[in-house]
């Protein structure tokens, strides 16, 4: 009596450290999983960057910049909303996140420059036709100036800050995040069949797993509603505000990821305590 009833209380401490490791081993696998999906892979971020606002927030910036050039200088800016055309800009848009983000093939530094300078080409004839038909004297070292200051100002828009780290992030963290999968799939998948078949009652172990999965679940929730307050409470100063927009929905994207892996691991845990039920009733 006396052996069985240690037994029992050795089984109980290793159920319970059992449940305690799987638990750690489902959360690091999903995330690891939301890591694949969300918050490295390209093809997300490729999406936001290329969105209607953000290129629509850049193609705003860039007229209104050129726009005043136009005003000190009495000009007529209306053909600035044709010459930098939505459609334009998410080109060169697009060919910087291929280059920079997705390291699509055929696209190079010089790619998105290119386009700059083809809509610029175009600028710079209209700047000349402006200043002739408003009467003034054309100034040729003037008119550079602008156009330069222009060019200058729309990279600049297009640029993202710390685009390099980023990059280094992106190819580090996919490989980061697959090994985390590879391991804690390895270890998630032993601990919970050592679980499984631990002790004599089958149930007890069963409901086990099941805890494992329901607190991993928690715990996924729980951060994301914590990364919600936070980012309600506290103000991340990211300009211009088109790329605080974008930084935003990323943020909300990943957050939004977070709380499906938690709900999606509550129902798991909800169909093993239904098992669970049954093996006892079962037994």
């Amino acid at each position: 009596m006396t052996d069985n009833s240690r037994e029992a209380k050795v089984s109980k401490v290793l159920r319970f450290i059992l449940s305690f490791v799987l638990f750690g081993m489902i959360s690091l696998l999903s995330v690891s999983i939301c890591a694949k999906s969300v918050f490295l892979n390209p093809s997300k971020i490729e999406k936001i960057l290329t969105s209607y606002e953000y290129v629509d927030g850049i193609r705003n910036s860039v007229i209104d910049y050129a726009d005043d050039f136009y005003i000190k200088n009495g000009l007529d800016s209306e053909n600035l909303d044709e010459i930098f055309d939505c459609e334009n800009i998410k080109k060169v848009v697009s060919s910087y996140v291929s280059y920079n983000i997705t390291s699509a093939v055929g696209y190079t530094n010089e790619t998105y420059t290119d386009l700059i300078n083809n809509i610029c080409v175009d600028f710079d004839e209209d700047l000349k036709n402006q200043i002739e038909n408003s009467g003034q004297q054309y100034n040729a070292d003037k008119a550079e100036k602008i156009s330069a200051s222009v060019r200058e100002f729309f990279k600049s828009e297009i640029d993202i800050p710390y685009i390099e780290q980023i990059k280094t992030v992106l190819n580090i963290g996919s490989v980061g995040a697959n090994v985390i999968f590879g391991v804690s799939v390895f270890f998630a998948v032993s601990t919970g069949l050592v679980l499984f078949f631990l002790g004599t009652k089958r149930y007890r172990s069963v409901r086990a797993i099941s805890c494992s999965f329901s607190t991993a679940g928690i715990f996924n929730v729980l951060i994301a509603l914590t990364l919600y307050v936070i980012s309600t409470v506290k103000n991340i100063d990211i300009y211009p505000i088109y790329l605080y927009d974008a930084f935003m929905s990323y943020f909300y994207m990943c957050i939004g990821d977070i709380a499906l892996s938690g709900g999606v691991l509550i129902l798991i845990s909800l169909a093993i305590i239904t098992a669970v039920w049954k093996i006892k009733k079962g037994s």
